[in-house]
């Protein structure tokens, strides 16, 4: 008599988007210092679903794989920082330095915005605070009772009427 071998069942449900193959192609694409979106549209998947496999508060987060992508992002920003560094000696360093714009918050454009005085006094202070606290620690609790007093001192915006037609 001969035993026929249990076939093993596929799991239910829908299969992984994120395959061996896709986090491969995401690891290559992030280390050429791709933006998250070429990265997806490289890797053919949607945003979102990068999004909860490196968001920690995603049921499908997986920790292993968000570090990856962040070792690989750091090689991309090392190794366009050496360019800028580079071609600055050079000359030129234009294209590089709007390529790290796009990897590192820190290398962005600054941005000015037309407000009223007092909205302004109330960024820049906002913006001292968070500098301060960035290098001192210890101060957050001083800090966040400045925040409280700055919003409580800031006029509460109008609410808006309902317009009957």
């Amino acid at each position: 008599m001969t035993v026929a071998k249990r076939v093993p069942r596929r799991k239910p449900g829908r299969p992984r988007a994120l395959t061996a193959d896709v986090r491969k192609r995401v690891l290559r694409l992030l280390k050429t210092g791709a933006i998250w979106t070429s990265v997806c549209q490289g890797a053919g998947i949607p945003y979102s679903t990068l999004q909860q496999y490196l968001s920690p508060s995603d049921d499908k987060f997986d920790a292993g794989f968000a570090e990856q992508c962040k070792a690989a992002q750091r090689s991309a920003i090392e190794r366009l920082e050496k360019v800028v560094m580079k071609a600055a000696s050079a000359g030129d360093w234009r294209a590089a330095r709007w390529r790290l714009e796009r990897l590192v918050a820190e290398y962005g454009p600054k941005v000015t915005v037309e407000t009223s005085s007092t909205t302004r006094i109330e960024i820049q202070q906002s913006l001292a605070i968070a500098a301060d606290v960035r290098k001192d620690p210890a101060r957050v609790a001083e800090r966040n009772d400045m925040i409280v007093e700055l919003s409580r001192a800031t006029p509460a915006l109008p609410a808006a009427e309902d317009k009957k037609a």
